[in-house]
Parts: C-alpha cells; structure tokens; sequence
C-alpha cells in the first residue's frame, strides 16, 4: 500500500500520535520513539489493512497492538536467526485505554 501525502492525512496521523503518545504515557510505555508514534499513527488510519513489521517489539505494546504473526530470518553472515513480529493495531483494546486514560482526567 503506498504512503498518500496529504494535509488531511498528515493531520490524522498527527492526531493519533498524540493520543498514542498519552496512552502510552499512562500505562507506563517506555521508549517508543517519535517515529515509531507516527508509524503506529499510521497504521490506526489504515486499520486493518495495515500492519507493522518490526524487531522491536516493545514499541508496539500489546495493551493497544496484537501479534498477528512472526517471521524469521536467517542472517546468512552470522548464522543467527533473528525474529520479527508482525503486529496489528487491535481497535477494541485501544477504545478500551482511551476510556481508561479519560476516565482518570473527569
């Protein structure tokens, strides 16, 4: 799926970030960086259909994203295996931290 660019979609994205950046906050999240905020933004904007691959999963907590899947990959130089999730943004849970998060600002 490409990247569309546009004002209305940056503000969104935005807008989810901030709101990410607070979830987080409250439960305790940290070391999720300004990129991995705007690419977890991004995804919410495209839920389902889009989906994070990472190897750092600690960006991604799982009050707010499940694992849909891990891939392996077979580092041909250092014989390791190195482990990836992939992770999908879980709409339900997410509803569920925001009324928890704004249940403690009333």
């Amino acid at each position: 799926m490409p990247a569309a660019e546009h004002p209305t979609i940056q503000k969104s994205i935005r807008d989810n970030s901030l709101i990410l950046s607070n979830l987080y906050a409250h439960q305790k999240c940290e070391g999720a960086s300004t990129v991995d905020l705007f690419l977890a933004g991004r995804v919410m904007l495209h839920a389902p259909k889009a989906l994070i691959i990472t190897g750092n999963r600690k960006d991604f907590p799982g009050f707010l994203f499940d694992i849909a899947g891990v891939l392996n990959y077979d580092v041909e130089k250092s014989g390791q295996v190195r482990a990836y999730s992939v992770i999908e943004f879980n709409k339900d849970k997410y509803d569920q931290a925001v009324a928890k998060w704004r249940a403690l600002g009333e």
